[in-house]
C-alpha cells in the first residue's frame, strides 16, 4: 500500500519530545508499506517558498513554506497574526503540493499535522479521488493557537462569529521575526554561556521581540479568524476520516464544528509499555509521597496550579517531593520539596516511573489526550488527572487513580490532601494499577488498528 504522510516536519529532539507521529510513520513503513513523508512547515532563513527531497528510511519532501507556518504563541505553542495565510494557498504552494501528490500517486493520504497546509488546499486534496485520513493530535484545525485556551485561562467555546483570536495571538511573532529569532537562538546555543558574543545576540533577539510586541499592539483585529474557522469546518467535512485520539477531543470537535459523520475515535497509545514492579511502592514508607509532573511548564498545563497546591500542602506540614521533568516553568518555587530536572530522554522514563508514587496531569485546557499519562499508566504509575484531559478516560476515579475538578481551584488540593490522610486509599490505587488494564493496548495492537483503518480506506 502506498501511503503519503503529511506533517509539519520532523522533530529535532527525537527522544526528548512527543515523537508519536514519527514512531507511527516509521513502524508503518517497517510493516512493508510504501511510505513517503511530506513536511509542509520546515523552518528556513529564506522567507520564500521552496522545497527539497531527501531519502532516509523513506523518501521525504521538505517544503519550506515561507510564512504559512505560524509563529510562537506566548503560552507555549503556536499562533498567527496572518490567518489569511492559513486559509488560501499561494499559487506556487498549491502547484507544488499537487504536483508532489501526483508524482507519488498514493493509495491514501494521512495528515498527521495541518501546520503549513492552508485550509482551502486541504479541502481541494480531500475532495479528490484519493482517500484522506487526518489524525487530530491537537485543535489547530479549529484554533490558531491549537489550545482553545485564551490567556484569561477559561476554555474557549466560541462560535466562528464570536471569536476573539486576535487577543490570544496579540503577542505572536510575525513570521520574519519568528525565523530570525529562531536562527539567533541556534547561534546563541552554539556559543559559550555568558560570553560577550552570546550576551550581544541575546540583547538583539530581545530587542526584536519588543519591537514585534510594539508592532502588534497597534494592529487592528484581523477579520480572517472567523473565516479561518469556517474554512476549517468545510475542510474537516471533506475528509474521508477524522481520527480523534480521545472521546473528550471528539466531543469538543462536534461541539465547535457541528455534526461530523466522518469522525472516529481511536485512542493513541505509547510506544513503550514496560510495567514497573508495583511492590516498589507497596513496600515504601507512606510518611512521604513522591509526585512527578512531566512537561507541565505553562499555565494552561497547570504549572501554577501545582505550585499553589503543593505550597499550601507544605505549609500544612505534609511531607512530599514534587519533581518537574521537561521544560522548567517560568516561575519556580525555592523549596526543598520542589525539584526541577529539565528535559528528559524517553530512555529515562523507566527510572522516573520506578521512583514515583503518583503522576500529576493538571491540565486546565482541553488536553486531547496526555501522552505522558499513558506512559506512566503503562508503567504502573497511577494518575492524579484533571477532568479536562483525554487520558482521564483510562482512569477509574478512586480505583486506579484520581480525577479532580479543573474548574474548582481547591479540588486538586483536597484530592492530594486525602492521599496523606487516607493510607488505605493509596494502597488500593497502587494495587489496582498493578493489574492489567484491558483498555490500555500495546503499541503493536494500536498499530494493528491503525493499519486496518488505512487498508479499509485504500482507494
Amino acid at each position: 500500500m502506498k501511503i503519503l504522510f503529511v506533517t509539519g516536519g520532523l522533530t529535532s529532539l527525537r527522544g526528548k519530545s512527543n515523537s508519536y507521529q514519527e514512531t507511527v510513520i516509521e513502524q508503518i513503513a517497517e510493516r512493508g508499506h510504501e511510505v513517503t513523508l511530506l513536511c509542509l512547515a520546515e523552518v528556513s532563513p529564506f522567507p520564500w517558498m521552496h522545497w527539497k527531497k531527501t531519502a532516509e528510511k523513506f523518501p521525504i519532501y521538505h517544503l519550506y513554506n515561507g510564512g504559512v507556518y505560524p509563529g510562537v504563541y506566548p503560552q507555549g505553542g503556536v499562533g498567527t497574526r496572518s490567518p489569511h495565510l492559513e486559509i488560501k494557498p499561494s499559487q506556487k504552494l498549491r502547484k507544488t503540493v499537487l504536483e508532489i501528490i501526483a508524482e507519488i500517486d498514493p493509495d491514501l493520504i494521512s495528515f498527521q499535522s495541518l501546520f503549513g497546509l492552508p485550509l482551502e488546499l486541504l479541502q481541494e486534496i480531500a475532495e479528490g479521488k484519493i482517500p484522506t485520513h487526518f489524525t487530530a493530535l491537537d485543535y489547530f484545525s479549529l484554533c490558531p493557537t491549537a489550545h482553545l485556551f485564551p490567556p484569561d485561562q477559561k476554555p474557549c467555546r466560541l462560535a466562528a462569529k464570536e471569536l476573539t483570536c486576535h487577543e490570544c495571538c496579540q503577542k505572536t511573532l510575525h513570521y520574519p521575526t519568528f525565523w530570525i529569532a529562531h536562527w539567533i537562538n541556534l547561534w546563541i546555543d552554539s556559543l559559550s554561556p555568558q560570553s560577550f558574543s552570546q550576551t550581544c545576540l541575546c540583547r538583539f533577539r530581545n530587542l526584536l521581540l519588543r519591537l514585534n510586541r510594539f508592532w502588534n499592539r497597534h494592529q487592528p483585529p484581523s477579520p480572517f479568524y472567523s473565516q479561518r474557522r469556517e474554512a476549517a469546518i468545510q475542510a474537516l467535512r471533506s475528509l474521508t476520516v477524522i481520527h480523534c485520539i480521545s472521546q473528550h477531543q471528539a466531543d469538543l470537535f462536534h461541539q465547535l464544528a457541528g455534526n461530523l459523520p466522518n469522525l472516529q475515535v481511536l485512542h493513541a497509545h505509547p510506544a513503550s509499555t514496560q510495567k514497573i514492579d508495583p511492590q516498589i511502592r507497596l513496600k515504601k514508607s507512606r510518611e512521604s509521597l513522591k509526585f512527578i509532573a512531566l512537561n507541565v511548564h505553562a499555565p494552561y498545563k497547570g504549572a501554577e496550579l501545582l505550585h499553589t497546591t503543593f505550597t499550601q500542602l507544605q505549609q500544612e506540614g505534609f511531607s512530599f517531593e514534587l519533581h518537574f521533568y521537561g521544560s522548567t516553568p517560568s516561575q519556580t518555587v525555592d523549596s526543598p520539596y520542589f525539584f526541577y530536572h529539565g528535559r528528559y530522554h524517553e530512555s529515562e522514563l523507566d527510572r522516573i516511573a520506578a521512583e514515583a508514587d503518583f503522576c500529576l496531569i493538571p491540565s486546565l485546557w482541553d488536553e486531547t489526550l496526555g501522552f505522558v499519562g499513558l506512559e506512566m499508566i503503562s508503567r504502573g504509575v497511577p494518575l492524579i488527572v484533571s477532568d479536562r484531559a483525554g487520558v482521564r478516560e483510562f482512569v477509574q476515579d478512586r480505583e486506579n487513580g484520581l480525577i479532580f475538578n479543573s474548574t474548582n481551584s481547591d479540588s486538586l488540593l483536597h484530592t492530594v490532601r486525602e492521599l496523606f490522610q487516607n493510607k488505605s486509599l493509596c494502597e488500593k490505587i497502587w494495587h489496582n494499577i498493578a493489574l492489567n488494564n484491558p483498555s490500555l493496548k500495546t503499541f503493536r495492537q494500536h498499530l494493528d488498528q491503525t493499519e486496518q483503518l488505512f487498508l479499509k480506506l485504500k482507494k
